[in-house]
């Protein structure tokens, strides 16, 4: 992951898009768990996708790159 990770900082929209596929499933659970529906949970993620990808660059725990 930690490989994705650094392409997706550097503008690779593939590796961002592996890494979004990687952890739905996580995100559907939570946002599945928190919200009504299923279409507020879409609706969540979708916001969720969205933001990680605006911001990727502003990630701060680089620490992450290093050791996971």
């Amino acid at each position: 992951m930690k490989h994705l990770v650094q392409r997706a900082i550097k503008g690779d929209a593939d590796a961002f898009l592996e890494l979004m596929e990687q952890n739905s499933l996580s995100m559907y659970k939570v946002a599945r768990a928190i919200l009504a529906n299923d279409e507020d949970a879409a609706d969540a993620i979708q916001d969720t996708i969205l933001t990680c990808f605006e911001k990727l660059n502003t990630l701060k725990n680089r620490n992450i790159l290093r050791h996971g």
